[in-house]
């Protein structure tokens, strides 16, 4: 009898709903974020000034991979500093599947000194430190669809959304597609969360994401890019 009784009772238990994570796409505050490199303050929650020449920051939690960046453009910062290439940029955009510093993908709006959307993966399997890969790894990915955008106006405000559903990744700008392609298996050799990245520019911002019910923070991704 009791065999059939914890029959009965697996059975139960097979049938019952399981709970499940649920997210929420919402405006993303400060405090979720993993900043890695420089400085970025809230004027009011969920509105972040960023004013520092390099800004890193991802999310403490894994998301489905959609982002989307809303600022307001107020220009160079004082200082400019090179990337590691040498190179002199104004930029701003998302990162996505960012496991680390090394191993990422990017979807950055070149303001200056040329106006672009670029899309590029940067791929260092086994290294996980700016200290192993440095600028090493980058390749820009060929879109199947895309569109010139103009430089942002000094005060003007935009938006640069990112959904990457399988391998096809779509980026639209100001609700416009911009970019549409298929990322490259080495996108998928490693996973991580989204978060943004700015270069030499001053930007009042908000960031939105799908957000677990109960998000646990974790800063596993630190360090320079």
């Amino acid at each position: 009898m009791n065999k059939y009784l914890l029959l009965l009772g697996l059975v139960v238990l097979s049938l019952t709903p399981v709970a499940s994570t649920t997210e929420t796409w919402r405006q993303i505050m400060l405090r979720d974020f993993c900043v890695t490199e420089g400085r970025v303050t809230e004027s009011s929650p969920g509105n972040f000034v960023i004013e520092d020449p390099r800004v890193r920051a991802v999310l403490g939690f894994t998301t489905p991979q959609t982002a989307e960046l809303s600022f307001r453009y107020l220009g160079p910062t004082a200082v400019l500093v090179p990337l590691e290439s040498g190179t002199v940029r104004t930029q701003i955009g998302l990162k996505l599947r960012a496991e680390d510093g090394c191993n990422l993908v990017y979807a950055i709006w070149r303001i200056a000194p040329v106006s672009q959307l670029v899309v590029s993966i940067k791929n260092n399997p086994g290294e996980h430190t700016f200290a192993k890969c440095q600028n090493r790894g980058y390749h820009n990915v060929t879109p199947e669809k895309s569109i010139a955008i103009a430089a942002p106006k000094i005060g003007s405000a935009h938006s640069i959304r990112g959904e990457l559903i399988g391998t096809q990744l779509t980026v639209n700008i100001d609700g416009q597609l911009a970019w549409e392609g298929e990322l490259d298996a080495s996108a998928f050799t490693f996973n991580g969360p989204v978060g943004f990245r700015s270069d030499n520019g001053q930007f009042d911002a908000q960031y939105f994401a799908y957000q677990p019910s109960v998000p646990t923070l974790a800063c596993l991704n630190s360090g320079p890019e």
